[in-house]
């Protein structure tokens, strides 16, 4: 009997791939979460603080200048996750058919 077995070197690749993958994960979820959480701060304490008047600056720019951060986290996050996931199969392959 045959038993298909992966290359260790390539299984050691693929491994380390994983593991920055989730490194990038954690880090732009991290910058994601709290550079949002830091504009929705600001939001809100210029909404308490009596800055009614100009609701359109008060809501505008936290969410310009807090955005690009958010954005950049997002991309990395997904970035890593691409990695963490590698490639995926483009058809799905029924498990009665043979490998090709």
């Amino acid at each position: 009997m045959s038993v298909d077995r992966p290359d260790p070197a390539t299984t050691a690749d693929r491994t380390v791939v994983k593991l920055f993958g989730v490194l990038l994960m954690v880090v732009g979820g991290l910058v994601a979460v709290l550079s949002g959480l830091c504009s929705a701060a600001v939001m809100v304490a210029g909404l308490a603080n009596g800055f009614h008047a100009q609701l359109l600056a008060a809501l505008l720019l936290p969410a310009v200048f807090g955005g690009v951060p958010f954005l950049a986290g997002a991309g990395v996050f997904w970035i890593g996750r691409s990695l963490w996931r590698g490639p995926q199969p483009t058809a799905i392959q029924r498990p009665d058919q043979p490998k090709p």
